[in-house]
Formats: structure tokens, sequence, C-alpha cells
């Protein structure tokens, strides 16, 4: 296995075997841009969501409770730990009925054409296993989204690993994405969507591996896009 994939899973798996949505970590609140991007969402009928990457639910609950029995999410992740926590603290908040939890590697997922009405892919795009397959991703999510449907992006870019004493070093992932980069594939496959917003910013997170404490520096590039209806000729 590809080490930056290994370490993907490690870290993830310690991560949702030992916190929770209450807990102190990025998991106890659900990004902004996807909290806001509910607003534009059409005011009736049955959405179809998709939550890639989507964890143990820090965005499929909270858009099932805010949206209720409008929506159908399908929360796609690598990890079973991750689907069957998702689903245990859905029954909780009482919204397992609005979510089907999928096990499966989001490059492999088969999207249905025209399908969707909102695709969320917050901190996964960037866990491709290369630049080619991110790319594939992003438009075979594009062509799955109904004229009107939405995408809330969160990319992280540039990441680096700075250690207690100063040292940086590349981070160890599956491809080393940079910013300039990844905006210039969302400009290529969002060409003809309207973008809602498009935004930048540094994250940190405090992570070790191998008893080994370091900080994980992050840009991240924010994207809600919205499919535009065909034009009548």
């Amino acid at each position: 296995m590809q080490p930056g994939r290994a370490e993907t899973i490690r870290y993830h798996q310690e991560l949702f075997s030992g916190q929770s949505l209450s807990s102190a970590s990025w998991l106890q609140q659900p990004s902004p841009l996807v909290m806001r991007a509910l607003d534009w969402l059409a005011p009736t009928g049955e959405l179809r969501v998709l939550d890639l990457g989507c964890g143990i639910g820090r965005h499929s609950l909270p858009i099932a409770r805010c949206l209720g029995e409008r929506c159908r999410i399908v929360a796609v992740d690598l990890l079973p730990i991750a689907a069957h926590r998702l689903m245990e603290l859905a029954t909780v908040q009482q919204v397992a009925h609005c979510i089907q939890a999928v096990v499966a590697d989001f490059e492999a997922y088969a999207f249905e054409s025209s399908s969707l009405d909102f695709v969320v892919a917050c901190s996964v795009l960037e866990h491709a296993s290369s630049e080619a397959a991110f790319r594939r991703t992003l438009d075979r999510a594009a062509n799955a989204t109904r004229p009107g449907g939405l995408h809330a992006l969160v990319i992280g870019t540039d990441k680096v690993e700075r250690t207690s004493c100063g040292q940086s070093s590349p981070a160890l992932v599956e491809f080393p994405l940079c910013r300039a980069t990844a905006l210039a594939h969302i400009e290529a496959v969002y060409a003809g969507w309207t973008i809602l917003e498009l935004s930048g910013g540094d994250f940190v997170v405090h992570e070790s591996r191998q008893q080994q404490a370091y900080e994980l520096h992050t840009h991240c590039v924010r994207v809600l896009a919205r499919r535009d209806a065909p034009r009548r000729s």
C-alpha cells in the first residue's frame, strides 16, 4: 500500500475510534461553507445528497437534522468503523432513516448520471491516489449533478509537517496537491457553473505519529458552486 494512503488510514482509524462529534476536535462542528450551502438548495421536493469522505457524520448528521424528510443522504467512507459509528450516531439523533452509509473508496464509487442535488466533499479529495484521480473524481461528481445542484468542497493543499523543534517537511500524503493545481482543476471542471463562493484559509492540526508530535499545516481551498440549468436555444 502506498505510504501516504497507509498514513491516511492509520490517522482516521485512530481518530474515529477515540473521538466523537461532541469532542474538542475538528470533528466538533460542520464546515460553515456546507451549512451556508443549505440556503441555496431548492425549497421544496426531495433532495439527493452525497457526502464523500463522510467520516462519522460531521456533515451528514447536521444536514439530515436540517433537511429532515426532504433529504436522502448517501454517506461514503473508506473505513468500516466510520460507517458503523455514523449509523450509531444517526440512530441516536433519530435521522438514520435519511442516511445510507456506504463503505467504498471514493475513486471507485459509482456515480449515477444527473442524479444528485448536493455533493459535499470536505477534506477528502486531496486523498486521491494521484492528480489524475483527483480530476476524475471532480469530473464524475460534476456529471452526476442535476441542473441547479450544488457542490460544497473543502480541499486541503500545500500540506507541511512541522515538529516541535521547528523542522518542516512535506506531509506524508497520497500526492502533493498545491493550491495552484487545485484551483486550475476547479476552474476547468466548473466552467459554466456559478461560483457562489471561492475562498481559502490556513488550518493547523496537532497530530502525532509513532508517539512523535507534530503540526500539520494546510491551506484549505473552499468552493461552493451551482450547476446552472441548460439555456434554451
